[in-house]
């Protein structure tokens, strides 16, 4: 399955890039957006114009069954493994079920652009979410891809909060 999602923001790429890349910002997220628990850096690190991090994300239990197999919360929590350039506005990313049985059956990758715009810049993010698992995949996809769309609209708003109110 396919997610092409894009959210726009009143400040530039750079400020967006700034706010994005904030240590500070795992603590906000989890003290503002109800969906997630936990979320940590494992690793960060920068060389030139070129990040690479590792990030932690624990959400809150949303979806409790797909058919009649019952979910464990600790399935639904995965590592983010990135890479993005200063200098294109660009990167790609890869979750990582933190569960290994999860891990052999899902794949979640994809990239992120982003781009100025007249008001400010735009994020764009082009993911691919697939679940092998005959007949219970296609399902899951489907459960799981609304409740990630709403996380990353909710990132955005506070991005956007963070932003305006100078919380990073």
């Amino acid at each position: 399955m396919r997610l092409d999602i894009v959210h726009e923001f009143p400040f530039s790429v750079e400020e967006l890039e700034r706010l994005m890349m904030h240590p500070g910002l795992p603590d906000l997220l989890v003290a503002q957006v109800p969906l997630l628990m936990g979320v940590e850096i494992k690793a960060f690190s920068k060389d030139g114009n070129r990040i690479e991090r590792r990030i932690s994300y624990k959400p809150k239990p949303v979806i409790q069954y797909v058919g009649t197999k019952k979910v464990e919360p600790e399935w639904m929590e995965w590592v983010e493994e990135s890479t993005y350039d200063l200098n294109t506005h660009r990167g790609g990313f890869k979750n990582v079920p933190v569960k290994r049985r999860i891990s052999e059956v899902f794949d979640n990758h994809g990239t992120l652009r982003i781009e100025p715009t007249p008001n400010g810049c735009k994020r764009s993010i082009m993911t691919e979410l697939n679940i092998k698992l005959f007949v219970v995949g296609k399902l899951a996809e489907r459960l799981i891809a609304p409740h990630a769309k709403e996380l990353l609209d909710a990132e955005a708003a506070l991005l956007v909060k963070a932003g305006r109110e100078k919380l990073l």
